[in-house]
């Protein structure tokens, strides 16, 4: 996904911050899972309070799915409707 951010002009210091916050976030909640501490949702509940990181994540996660919809959609060519009347489109 780097290389799609470079190249539409995002410089790398500033996506890579929301990526940093992501996968730390993800690695925290890794770790308490394999510890069973309990601790997944106030460790969620505390990323998600603090207004910084929450919106780097939501940032991150949300160029991620318009990169993989830019991936699926974009590139491939869809062929017109023929339709005529009232028959369904195929």
């Amino acid at each position: 996904m780097g290389n799609l951010l470079d190249n539409i002009g995002y410089p790398r210091d500033i996506w890579i911050d929301f990526a940093d916050e992501a996968f730390d976030l993800l690695r925290k909640l890794g770790h308490s899972v394999d510890a069973m501490d309990g601790a997944a949702a106030d460790i969620l509940l505390q990323a998600f309070n603090d207004m910084g990181v929450s919106m780097a994540i939501i940032t991150y996660f949300k160029v991620s799915c318009l990169y993989v919809l830019f991936q699926k959609f974009a590139l491939t060519t869809i062929a017109p409707c023929q339709c005529l009347g009232s028959e369904p489109c195929r």
